[in-house]
Parts: C-alpha cells; sequence; structure tokens
C-alpha cells in the first residue's frame, strides 16, 4: 500500500545530498538550499489547481522543510508531517530547534519504535512544543517495530496506512 494507492496525489522533491558519509553538520549549511525547491514544488501544485498541499519530510528532509517553514511560516501549506523527526548524528545536536510551537498548520509526528535514539528522546519535546500550538489536529504516532528507514515491505505499508488516516482527519474541501 502506498499514499497513491490510499487515493493521495503525491509529488516527491530531491533534496540537496551530500556523499555518503556526511553529518548532519555538513548539511546545515545546505538547508537554504532546499527552499527554493519547496517553493517550486508549491508553485507547480498550485499550478496544477492543488490548493491543499501537505509537506511531508523524513528525517534530514525534516530538518530542511522545518527551516523553509522557520524562515517562511506555514501559510503555504494546509499540514505537514515529519518522519524519524530530529535525526542528528552522534554527538551532534540540532542547528536549531523544530518551529512546531509556532506552526498553524495541522502536524503528524511519526516515527518508529526502533528509531534512532535522538528521535527517541526528543518526541516529548516535539509533543510538548505541538500542544502549545494548540492544533487539535496535530499528532504524534509510534508505528511499533518500525525502523528510521521504514524500509521493509511491512513497515513502509502502515506508515502509509497511518498518514491516510491522519489525512482523512484534516477537513479537505
Amino acid at each position: 500500500v502506498t499514499l497513491a494507492e490510499e487515493g493521495w496525489r503525491t509529488l516527491s522533491l530531491q533534496m540537496p545530498v551530500l556523499e555518503k558519509d556526511a553529518k548532519y553538520f555538513d548539511y546545515v549549511p545546505l538547508f537554504d538550499d532546499a527552499h527554493p525547491r519547496i517553493e517550486a514544488a508549491i508553485a507547480y501544485l498550485k499550478e496544477q489547481g492543488i490548493e491543499n498541499i501537505v509537506l511531508f519530510s523524513h528525517s534530514c528532509g525534516v530538518h530542511m522543510a522545518m527551516d523553509w517553514v522557520r524562515h517562511n511560516g506555514d501559510d503555504k501549506i494546509a499540514a505537514y508531517i515529519g518522519a524519524g523527526m530530529g535525526a542528528t548524528d552522534y554527538q551532534q545536536k540540532m542547528a536549531e530547534p523544530f518551529p512546531l510551537d509556532t506552526m498553524k498548520v495541522p502536524v503528524l509526528d511519526i516515527y518508529g519504535s526502533d528509531e534512532f535514539n535522538g528521535v527517541l528522546r526528543m518526541a516529548p519535546e516535539r509533543l510538548a512544543a505541538m500542544k502549545k500550538a494548540n492544533n487539535p489536529k496535530s499528532s504524534q504516532q509510534v508505528l511499533e517495530g518500525a525502523n528510521h528507514y521504514f524500509n521493509t515491505e511491512e513497515q513502509s505499508e502502515a506508515l502509509a496506512e497511518v498518514v491516510s488516516a491522519w489525512l482523512d482527519t484534516l477537513s479537505f474541501e
């Protein structure tokens, strides 16, 4: 099962990528490079007549998307989904906190129970920030048995099902 099979239209963006051994701190200077890619995707979708845009990012892409939100706000999107939010490399702290406490759109924070330690450790902090934003549609969900990459068929199907079910709770008209 994929999001497309669940009836959702998707558009995949290639975020800036470095060599395989690059660490979180190597990516921090590239966060701004993701902004025009996100802006172009939103403009393209709006040109297609799509108004309810949900930005969905994973792992380092979350850092890039959250940097975009931090600098541009969330007015151009209808919701945000972050999978594996807060992943960094060993002993590397996040450059800046996620702006979850100021986001107006609904947020889904989803991660696996077999996640990276940093993602698990920061879960209560992310949830508290989402609660501070006070959007009743925001949710934090754990997929039992899933790892950071959701890289088995079972894990990716479970992810798609949970995301689709959450999207179904939003009022898109």
